[in-house]
């Protein structure tokens, strides 16, 4: 791919599957035969917690976790929660994490799909399964001076400061937002750890969260929240313009924080003044999403028929979009 494009790579995906309150039953049983066989247990390790043995499992009855042979040291961890604590939920959540699942993975995830549901269900999960979580990660190389970042909407931001006083990471949104994302320096994360790089690497993670379409839909739909990301440099940090304390909220906690503590005239006049540093320092003008795409792309079958009642959605293989200012 041209060096002038910017690849972002999907992460932990979460989705969840229709089950019918008649399949249930069937589901678990499925469930608990694959946590108890002598084959299943030898290929998928697999661990299981009730509500009353996982107190962090708020949102679910029951969970489980195997570990999926993907050709590699690290299996890939496979997470499948059932029986939501809303009565009126009728589906099991799912997630994995396609950037380290490998072809042997990928064969593994969908046997298990299937022997958790059926290969009818496993066929339609990629064009109607509800994806509820997509992390994403965009690296940047490029010498940017420092900058800041804002996000539509959001009100809440954080900023975390090396000694020296120079950012090593800021988050817009919060624990409880559908987007939240992070900037930070991967070559200072490196250097915690003993590596120096030295070369400027940054990173961005996009934890985006109850979406509300389904992996099909992802190159059609994605690009509206990265639409919502903008950056500046820090060169608005000198301008007269901006009020002192406006200045001191931005150094502490960041712009949409700062924002979020002006009236709305205010807040509007400040926006279109930052337009004027506005900068591109992961060039989301020229991102694509192809590689994302394709990582989940396993889970596509020719054989797919929709649910009664639901149009078929196209199909995607690769796509690329461009970030618009």
């Amino acid at each position: 791919m041209p060096n002038n494009i910017t690849n972002a790579f999907f992460d932990m995906t979460g989705f969840t599957v229709a089950v019918p309150e008649p399949e249930k039953i069937k589901v678990r049983n499925n469930l608990h035969k694959i946590t108890v066989d002598p084959e299943y247990k030898k290929k998928y390790r697999p661990k299981y917690y009730s509500d009353t043995s996982n107190g962090s499992n708020r949102r679910y009855g029951n969970l489980y976790i195997f570990d999926i042979p993907n050709g590699t040291e690290a299996p890939l961890k496979a997470i499948i929660q059932i029986f939501p604590r809303n009565k009126n939920h009728n589906f099991a959540n799912v997630q994995i994490n396609p950037s380290k699942i490998g072809i042997i993975g990928e064969s593994e995830v969908r046997k298990l799909l299937i022997n958790i549901f059926d290969i009818v269900t496993a066929r339609r999960i990629y064009y109607e399964a509800r994806l509820v979580r997509l992390d994403t990660t965009v690296d940047s190389y490029n010498p940017y001076d420092e900058t800041y970042m804002y996000m539509e909407r959001a009100q809440v931001s954080k900023i975390i400061r090396q000694n020296d006083g120079s950012i090593e990471s800021q988050i817009t949104g919060s624990n409880n937002s559908d987007i939240r994302i992070t900037q930070y320096d991967k070559d200072a994360e490196q250097t915690h750890k003993g590596q120096v790089i030295n070369s400027n690497w940054q990173r961005l993670e996009i934890r985006m969260r109850d979406l509300g379409f389904s992996m099909a839909d992802i190159p059609e739909k994605l690009e509206n929240n990265f639409k919502k990301l903008c950056f500046y440099t820090s060169d608005f940090m000198s301008d007269d313009y901006f009020d002192k304390n406006f200045l001191t909220n931005v150094y502490d906690n960041g712009i949409n924080s700062a924002l979020h503590q002006v009236d709305n005239n205010m807040r509007k006049r400040y926006l279109r003044r930052l337009t004027h540093y506005q900068c591109d320092p992961f060039r989301l003008e020229r991102l694509s999403i192809d590689h994302g795409v394709r990582s989940l792309s396993f889970l596509q079958s020719k054989k797919y028929k929709p649910s009664k009642g639901i149009k078929r959605t196209r199909s995607f293989s690769q796509q690329s979009f461009r970030h618009k200012k």
